[in-house]
């Protein structure tokens, strides 16, 4: 197949691949009405925030955060682009819903064309969407309502105009980039990557396509309505904070930053681990010479895969920029057999079926680990649904909230938002508003400072908290007379500091 546009059995092919893929991921998004993840509900929030004040320099819900004062929306792409879905739903969580299912499905769209130009061959395409839709690790990321699928499309759309010399184009994704999501400076990165193969494989450096993709990223950074908290936002939040997890300064960030058990790594993540086989196996055996888009996709993908090591986050952005490789290398792999058309037809005809029978196989395993990794979800997200709902219709407006951990509050300002909190997103915010105060409030969460009472009062002035009654704190608080109950469940408690 040449590089001209697909024809109609190929069109029908990719529509299948896409249709199948779309409504397997359409039933895992509305299979519950709330979101998943929390996350989810902070921006959710925010999106609703943007919908009816527009943009706004401080976060009054965040009290002992430097996002009270010093806001900055990190992820101001997405919520403006998800605005039109919550005024159009009157329900704002099926709104999100929407919005993330309307970004999963043209980064699947994005995936197929990007697959097809690269393999030439509508049939790899057509397998390769539906393998990466097996990666429970990729669902997951998808299905909640957050930037991190923006900035996998604009990532890819990046690579591939660069590889092609597309300036305008690769400017266009790093300007948008740096309004959806604080890694656009990645994309340096792989501007460079990029390059660096290009003068390897040809002896030439196309030093506009890097300077495009910088210019664009910083151009997205500086003609944004934040500039320049957002560069204050950047430095915390995407540095500061993986750098702190992985040198470990004693501040417990969200699970995704630091890395899972290998066994749980590979069961989650199979598509990625049976593409990159395939392509080193067949590599040695048929000796095939790696094409330089192969040569750039493979070294993008395999810096996710070493990053992963550090922090399981980067299994989403590894998985798609994984089977792009995989279908760049099948283009290598063809032309390799080109003198040799009898074993070249087996070769497609034994992978397609491989591809097949590893894509049904794999369905049963994948359905039921996804079913159950949402129904834990949602049962964790349970607990603070309900409590959020009861402090909106019991407690009165203006008051600070304590909660006991940084994940709490969510949920509390996406359903609660007439009452502010202490923090939101990573404790580093809190951290850099005050190192002293968050190692007490971490202390505190933990169960390893007695004098909550105090803490409470004198530090945190406020009246009423909630805390879950599985953590160290409400141990400290359980007894304490000062303490009144307000509203509790078996898994929560809302008390009143008398």
């Amino acid at each position: 197949m040449n590089n001209s546009m697909p024809t109609q059995k190929s069109l029908l092919v990719l529509a299948l691949s896409f249709l199948l893929s779309a409504a397997f991921s359409f039933y895992f998004q509305f299979s519950s009405k709330t979101l998943i993840e929390g996350d989810s509900y902070y921006h959710m929030a925010v999106t609703q925030f943007m919908k009816e004040k527009g943009f706004s320099s401080q976060f009054h819900w965040t009290q002992m955060s430097t996002m009270k004062t010093f806001y900055a929306d990190k992820d101001l792409l997405m919520h403006l682009l998800a605005v039109p879905f919550l005024a159009v739903f009157h329900n704002p969580q099926t709104g999100a819903k929407a919005a993330a299912f309307a970004m999963g499905a043209c980064f699947m769209l994005i995936m197929l064309a990007s697959s097809y130009r690269l393999a030439r061959s509508a049939i790899a395409a057509a397998l390769l969407l539906p393998l990466l839709m097996l990666s429970s690790t990729f669902d997951v990321y998808m299905l909640c309502f957050r930037p991190a699928t923006l900035a996998n499309i604009f990532t890819v759309i990046a690579i591939i105009a660069a590889m092609g010399r597309h300036k305008k184009t690769a400017f266009a994704a790093a300007f948008l980039y740096s309004w959806a999501h604080i890694s656009s400076f990645t994309l340096l990165y792989f501007a460079a990557v990029v390059e660096i193969c290009r003068y390897l494989y040809t002896g030439s450096f196309c030093k506009k396509t890097f300077l495009y993709t910088a210019a664009g990223v910083v151009a997205g950074i500086i003609i944004n309505p934040y500039f320049p908290q957002n560069l204050w936002t950047i430095y915390i939040n995407g540095f500061l904070a993986p750098i702190y997890a992985a040198t470990n300064k004693g501040i417990d960030f969200a699970i995704e930053l630091y890395s899972d058990r290998t066994r749980t790594v590979f069961l989650n993540n199979i598509p990625s681990f049976a593409i990159m086989l395939f392509i080193f196996w067949t590599a040695l055996v048929r000796r095939v010479k790696i094409s330089y888009e192969t040569a750039v996709l493979l070294i993008s993908s395999q810096t996710y895969i070493m990053l992963s090591i550090f922090s399981n986050r980067f299994w989403y952005p590894a998985a798609p920029l994984t089977a792009l490789a995989a279908a760049a290398y099948w283009k290598d792999l063809s032309t390799n057999l080109e003198e040799a058309p009898v074993l070249k037809k087996r070769l497609a005809i034994s992978t397609a079926a491989v591809c097949l029978v590893l894509i049904l196989s794999m369905i049963p395993p994948t359905w039921m680990k996804l079913k159950n990794n949402l129904a834990g979800k949602l049962r964790f997200d349970k607990p603070y649904v309900e409590a959020a709902l009861w402090m909106r219709d019991n407690l009165p407006p203006g008051e600070t909230i304590y909660h006991s951990t940084w994940g709490d509050s969510p949920y509390f300002i996406a359903l609660n938002p007439k009452d502010d909190y202490l923090t939101v997103l990573d404790p580093i915010y809190m951290y850099m508003w005050s190192p002293a105060i968050q190692q007490l409030y971490q202390r505190l969460g933990q169960g390893y400072e007695r004098d909550v009472y105090g803490a409470l009062k004198n530090t945190f002035h406020t009246k009423y908290a909630f805390t879950l009654k599985g953590i160290g704190f409400y141990n400290n608080i359980k007894d304490d007379p000062r303490i009144k109950p307000l509203y509790q469940t078996n898994e929560f408690l809302i008390f009143e500091v008398q």
